[in-house]
């Protein structure tokens, strides 16, 4: 079974629990890892140096649909 740092993140919002871990790959096939914790979502967009989340369910979206990682919110 392959190393995954966490679960595929749902399609919806309210599937999510907090204090999970998910994982998901963007466009750019960068890896991204997203916690929600108390309604705020967290993440961190792998072998990239910049600061991350937190953020809304919206931003979690644009994070997965922005061409590269600059594009992100």
């Amino acid at each position: 079974m392959p190393f995954t740092p966490g679960r595929p993140l749902p399609d919806e919002e309210a599937a999510a629990q907090d204090g999970a871990l998910y994982l998901a790959v963007r466009p750019d096939l960068r890896l991204v890892t997203f916690e929600r914790r108390a309604g705020q979502w967290y993440w961190r967009v792998l072998s990239d140096e910049r600061p991350h989340g937190p953020g809304t369910w919206a931003d979690v979206q644009r994070i997965l649909t922005a061409p590269t990682v600059e594009d992100q919110p």
